[in-house]
């Protein structure tokens, strides 16, 4: 995600638990229509070109106008994309405009890219104006390319903040030439290494490890190690294995064995020994097995069994499998125990699948609190049988808050049998508030036959209130 991306999440979004899908909480949408419906609005002919832009050059908010631009720009003609890229380049909100910039910038014509490049290089914020030329350059044509990069990477060198400036440097080092990318990737690690916040010191290093040449493989996995965040430690440990030779990878181990906190010391276990030698693999593995199996968190002791199954002989396997499907039943945590079994399950056979699911439905329809309830059912319901898919998608169709339903079925969706597809339409449709109907109906839209797509789409309400 960019860093307006972070922002603006961190920002408007209250984010509820679970892995498949999160449903969050918006306060107070306004009149301006979900971005998704824009692309439905004109795939369908519903809206033309011409009303898809003048909509989108009307929202008042910087950010959900040059959002809206980003998501109709592939589907207008070339005199309407001009338009797009010239309401870009005047927006007046800085960091709406490197992000709206960054998005646009696959589209933008030959000719008008020099102007979207001087829109990105007067942002008078470092980060920001980094962020915008990085994405521009990303996508410069033939002609402008080498200047765009050159002035991209001066610009990221430029930046203040050291993790900023690493993630606008990782960003470009595909773009550069062999002979440039040495100083431009030692510079980023540079860095990272100054990096305050050990989280986003992780993070960082992630990104770049990729493109990490092997003189620096060292240097990595001296800020790997030293990373005492025990969230991050294994996770730059596990991005480093791959790449690492069997001397720096035995380090990276016993720097994994020593993580004080059990479930992340099983977890980075469990990443670094599918990578070490053949030889030293047999107890590599049995070592990380006993790791996982010692987890007294149930719901992360599932999590590191099930991703060392891949990696284990079939007596291990069978083992493991055992132990996380107890573990996944163990776990007390209503949402939690969704997660978990849902998780295992595909690793069971037959009844025991069967019995597991059934378990992950009956927790997810009993967890109290009804945003929760909708998320856990949204992660069980695409692997439950139709029977019990038809009870999540009733539950789901009886959520008393507009926003949480609507959000539900258009996650639910793409999931469910044509039977029941129905039903759900006929739940979304009905909603009232029209932002959140129309929410809704743009998550149903590519599961439609094309002529109830149009006839479903042109009712909305919110398109009269649009008018």
């Amino acid at each position: 995600m960019s860093r307006s991306g972070q922002d603006r999440q961190a920002a408007d979004r209250n984010a509820v638990p679970g892995d498949a899908v999160s449903i969050s909480i918006r306060s107070g949408p306004t009149d301006v229509i979900p971005v998704d419906l824009l692309e439905v609005l004109l795939d369908t002919g519903v809206w033309s070109a011409a009303r898809a832009l003048s909509h989108a050059r009307g929202l008042p908010g910087p950010w959900d106008r040059g959002e809206a631009l980003v998501r109709i720009a592939a589907r207008l003609d070339p005199a309407h994309l001009r338009e797009a890229v010239s309401t870009v380049i005047v927006i007046g909100a800085e960091p709406a405009r490197a992000e709206a910039l960054t998005g646009l910038a696959p589209y933008v014509p030959a000719d008008l890219f020099p102007g979207a490049v001087a829109a990105a290089a007067a942002i008078a914020d470092d980060a920001w104006r980094a962020e915008g030329l990085a994405g521009l350059a990303q996508h410069s044509p033939v002609e402008h390319r080498a200047a765009t990069v050159e002035r991209a990477v001066a610009a990221a060198y430029a930046v203040s903040d050291a993790s900023q400036r690493a993630g606008a440097l990782t960003r470009l080092v595909p773009l550069l030439t062999d002979g440039e990318r040495a100083a431009v990737v030692a510079v980023a690690m540079a860095a990272i290494r100054a990096v305050v916040f050990e989280d986003i010191r992780g993070r960082r290093l992630v990104a770049l490890v990729p493109l990490l040449p092997s003189r620096l493989l060292d240097e990595a996995l001296d800020v790997a190690c030293a990373i005492t965040s025990v969230d991050w430690r294994p996770r730059a440990l596990a991005a480093l294995a791959p790449m690492l030779p069997a001397d720096l990878l035995r380090r990276a181990w016993r720097v994994a064995a020593e993580i004080p906190k059990e479930e992340l010391r099983a977890q980075g276990l469990v990443w670094l020994a599918p990578h070490l030698p053949v030889d030293e693999r047999p107890a590599a593995l049995d070592r990380a097995l006993a790791a996982a199996v010692g987890v007294a968190v149930s719901g992360s002791k599932v999590k590191a069994l099930v991703g060392l199954v891949p990696a284990l002989d079939d007596a291990q396997r069978a083992a493991a499998i055992r132990e996380a499907a107890a573990a996944a039943h163990a776990v007390g945590d209503g949402e939690v125990r969704v997660v978990a079994l849902v998780e295992v399950a595909p690793l069971l056979q037959g009844e025991q699948r069967a019995a597991a699911l059934h378990e992950a439905w009956a927790a997810a329809t009993a967890v109290s609190r009804e945003n929760w309830r909708v998320q856990a059912l949204v992660n069980v319901a695409p692997h439950l049988a139709a029977d019990l898919q038809a009870q999540a998608l009733a539950t789901v169709a009886a959520t008393r808050y507009e926003q949480w339903r609507a959000q539900g079925l258009a996650a639910l969706a793409p999931h469910l049998p044509a039977d029941l597809l129905a039903q759900a339409l006929t739940a979304a449709v009905v909603i009232q508030d029209p932002y959140w109907q129309a929410y809704a109906i743009a998550g149903f839209a590519p599961c439609l036959a094309d002529g109830e797509r149009v006839q479903v789409v042109a009712a909305l309400k919110i398109l009269s209130r649009d008018d």
